[in-house]
């Protein structure tokens, strides 16, 4: 049997930006493990993935997994158009994490989305609830998903899990997560909507995707965090709140080690996190 997902993303951050030396080198972060879309429109950059460096240049479309950065420069001035983002569908997740860590389109090939690419100040600069627009969110989730059949096409990555019987059992229990984040679960919760003990819903799950049920969750929600946080002026208690934390100072503390940074900063400072 084969399942089909719901290939919805999270806008993390995104933005028009003229990068320098100053606030473009540096080295990886937690910040980073993230899928990345680069159009450079002058100057250049490089970044580091996996141990090889690749040259970003001008008038390109790059698909970027932020998973495998270990470090980016640039020489003197950088101007890109550029978003970050992340599938809620593991599969997708899975499949995007099996591809080459960068992938680059001449212009030509997708020219239609630059008219799209230009939104993207107005979406993430003046982070307000009220400039995410209903028909500029789906213009940019459009261009994305656009790109990302292409990558996956072109690359001949087709995802194993679609028909694997013990995914095909699990997915109710992953959907439950998806739609579950704002409130608090347990892993017998969880494993409940597959109708599978907890342990034995535990190994599956950790079997699939080399990680726990709960790690996942907490990684979902911190996502949603951030996206929260660069998109929108809420109060740091009020994102914990919608991301299913009632207590604002453990999920500072729990942003912080994930990330490395408080969410406060994060919140002032996304825009430096291309």
């Amino acid at each position: 049997m084969i399942t089909v997902e719901s290939f919805n993303l999270i806008l993390l951050c995104g933005g028009h930006t003229l990068c320098t030396p100053e606030n473009w080198n540096k080295q990886a972060s937690a910040i980073d493990h993230c899928f990345k879309l680069y159009f450079p429109v002058a100057g250049s950059a490089r970044i580091r993935l996996s141990g090889k460096w690749y040259a970003i240049e001008p008038q390109r479309y790059y698909f970027i997994c932020g998973f495998h950065i270990e470090q980016q420069q640039c020489p003197h001035l950088f101007d890109v158009y550029w978003v970050h983002f992340i599938p809620t569908s593991l599969g997708l997740r899975h499949m995007l994490l099996q591809g080459p860590s960068l992938h680059a389109w001449p212009q030509e090939v997708y020219a239609c989305h630059r008219s799209t690419l230009e939104t993207l100040p107005l979406l993430f600069e003046k982070p307000n609830a009220e400039v995410w627009r209903v028909g500029e969110v789906c213009r940019v989730h459009a261009m994305l998903l656009h790109l990302i059949a292409g990558y996956l096409r072109e690359n001949q990555i087709e995802s194993p899990l679609q028909s694997n019987e013990m995914f095909t059992r699990i997915k109710p229990s992953i959907d439950f997560m998806n739609e579950n984040i704002h409130t608090p679960l347990s892993l017998a919760d969880i494993a409940a909507r597959s109708h599978l003990a907890p342990t034995y819903f535990h190994k599956v799950f950790r079997e699939l995707f080399q990680s726990t049920p709960l790690a996942y969750l907490t990684r979902r929600r911190l996502d949603v965090a951030r996206q929260l946080l660069s998109s929108t002026s809420l109060p740091i208690k009020e994102v914990a709140h919608r991301v299913g934390y009632d207590n604002e100072f453990y999920f500072s503390r729990l942003f912080r080690r994930h990330f490395a940074m408080p969410p406060r900063d994060f919140k002032n400072n996304f825009s430096r996190h291309i």
